[in-house]
């Protein structure tokens, strides 16, 4: 029996066939290449940013800020923003997101105020305070619209004949 290789022996068929070898073998080989490049990337950058975590935590550590403290959250449920709006109560902080003063999402069924939310919200009561000082006709004048609007928001309209 003869083991030497024949090309010229090879019928069309089993040369379709080889090449089909030779191609996923190729395939699988670059496949893994990408594979592996793709996960030296994520390892390099996932690397990295401990890195940045590490020195953050050193610095702070440096600076004697407590581990809690050493990055913002960027999300707060509704007891932690109500607290960090100066201990307000919740009942008010859903009040403030159902008029729209302040900003919300919903991850599942949980409502969660953005860092970012409270920060402008602050500015706006800032921007607010810091305007001229209304005359105690105008401010009363501006409570009243206020309540009248409140009130006329709770009740529900009734059908016209």
């Amino acid at each position: 029996m003869n083991t030497a290789f024949d090309p010229e022996s090879l019928t069309g068929r089993e040369i379709n066939v080889l090449l089909i070898k030779v191609f996923d073998e190729v395939h699988r080989a670059l496949w893994t290449r990408k594979k592996t490049e793709a996960l030296e990337e994520a390892t390099a950058a996932v690397r990295a940013e401990i890195e940045s975590l590490l020195q953050l935590a050193e610095a702070s550590a440096a600076e004697g800020i407590p581990p809690s403290e050493r990055r913002p959250k960027l999300l707060y449920n509704v007891g932690e923003a109500a607290e960090q709006l100066g201990g307000i109560s919740t009942r008010t902080l859903y009040a403030l997101i159902r008029s729209g003063e302040l900003e919300s999402v919903t991850i599942g069924s949980r409502r969660l105020v953005p860092d970012a939310a409270l920060e402008e919200y602050v500015e706006k009561l800032r921007a607010k305070a810091s305007e001229e000082p209304l005359s105690p006709r105008e401010a009363a004048l501006a409570q009243t619209r206020e309540r009248v609007v409140r009130q006329r928001q709770r009740r529900p309209r009734r059908a016209q004949p």
